[in-house]
């Protein structure tokens, strides 16, 4: 008797029920509202299973941040995003996530930094840099005042929803509704930019040509560096700023170490400002570049508002005021209380380098009342000639 054999297409057949699938008469006939899709192909199984409580194929567990930062290989940027997992429960780490996919479909992953004090290691701070594109992008940091990294980073998340970093997701760059989420195969694969930067001149060419405008009307670094100019700006502007450059490192190639550096700006009542160059500069140029960052971001004209600002405290009409009415207008009721004046006290403080003058006026018109009344008593008691003068300047008298 002739053995038959089976075709190919049998074979198949076989192989796929046996990993659960079903005829296709069968699926056809099926009620498929009873069918649940699997959207995730990395479980190894049909994308229609059976009715729930049929199916005896086991889905893995969602891997923890640990197993997905390993299952991301060598790639530099997934491990510096899964450092520290996000939140969950709705907290601020987790509201950016959030909204990241929720907004940008995907596309746009907030970048976390540690920032280690090489001055104090066991304190911790934290940055969170959001880059819509090239162009569009915005920094938020807490310095190194914190025991845990972990507390940093849920500071820095808190700060960053406080100065707006939502709204720059939903609608940053122009963007007025959430993305529509890309499908799989045409999702972009998310890669960390490898290009350095041999020098700053370089750095400056990468920018395009309507994104950044240096100051003084200068056209490129032959004139200009961007280091001296920041020294010299933030104590002119007199409002009180603090500037830190704190320094990020990474393996760069043939055992070097490429240098980044976050730049924090603050001064008092007003929000820090934060910019950040990633580690792809040799060390001598990182502070320049960073600086040159900060100028693409708008810097010089927020210290020149700054400096407006703190002008216009005391504008020439109000000096007009001070010297042409206030002033005369004190003296003159000061006149009218003996040996009452004005004393003016000056208080130096160090912006910068800069010495600031703070100025306090003091009247004090307790003891100018006092020694007229007794004065008087005492002239009064003497020509009345009571017996009890002595007992009554006693009681007059001050302690």
């Amino acid at each position: 008797m002739a053995q038959s054999t089976r075709s190919p297409f049998d074979v198949v057949h076989m192989n796929l029920l046996k990993i659960g699938a079903i005829p296709l008469e069968e699926f056809l006939a099926s009620d498929n509202s009873g069918l649940q899709p699997i959207w995730d192909a990395s479980s190894g199984v049909n994308k229609y299973l059976v009715s729930q409580g049929e199916s005896n194929v086991t889905v893995p567990p969602d891997p923890g941040p640990s197993e997905r930062g390993a299952e991301r290989g060598q790639n530099p940027s997934h491990k510096r995003r899964a450092e520290l997992s996000p939140d969950s429960g709705g907290g601020p780490i987790g509201q950016i996530a959030d909204c990241c996919r929720d907004w940008r479909g995907g596309l746009v992953e907030p970048i976390w930094l540690r920032l280690d004090d090489p001055t104090q290691p066991k304190k911790y701070g934290y940055a969170l840099q959001m880059k819509l594109s090239p162009e569009c992008r915005r920094s938020y940091s807490v310095d190194t005042d914190y025991e845990t990294a972990e507390a940093a980073q849920w500071s820095c998340a808190t700060l960053a929803i406080d100065q707006g970093v939502l709204e720059f997701i939903k609608y940053g760059n122009g963007q007025t509704q959430p993305a529509p989420r890309p499908s799989t195969s045409d999702m972009p694969r998310v890669e960390e930019d490898r290009k350095t930067y041999s020098s700053l001149q370089e750095f400056f060419d990468s920018f395009s040509p309507n994104s950044i405008t240096l100051p003084g009307g200068a056209k490129d670094l032959s004139h200009f560096n961007p280091s001296v100019w920041f020294h010299t700006v933030i104590p002119a502007a007199h409002a009180r700023f603090q500037s830190r450059f704190i320094p990020i490192r990474r393996p760069g190639p043939h055992l070097s170490v490429l240098c980044g550096c976050v730049l924090r700006l603050t001064r008092p009542g007003a929000q820090p400002l934060t910019y950040i160059v990633e580690g792809r500069f040799k060390k001598s140029v990182v502070k320049a570049a960073v600086c040159l960052e900060a100028i693409s971001q708008g810097l010089a004209e927020h210290l020149l508002s700054v400096t407006k600002e703190v002008d216009n405290k005391v504008t020439p009409e109000m000096r007009g005021l001070a010297s042409q009415q206030i002033l005369p207008a004190l003296n003159i009721q000061l006149r009218k209380v003996p040996g009452a004046k004005m004393n003016f006290a000056y208080v130096l403080d160090l912006d910068g380098k800069t010495h600031l003058l703070h100025c306090i006026l003091n009247v004090d018109l307790i003891f100018g009342y006092r020694r007229p009344w007794l004065h008087a008593v005492y002239h009064f008691l003497r020509h009345v000639r009571r017996p009890h003068v002595a007992g009554c300047s006693q009681v007059h008298s001050p302690a």
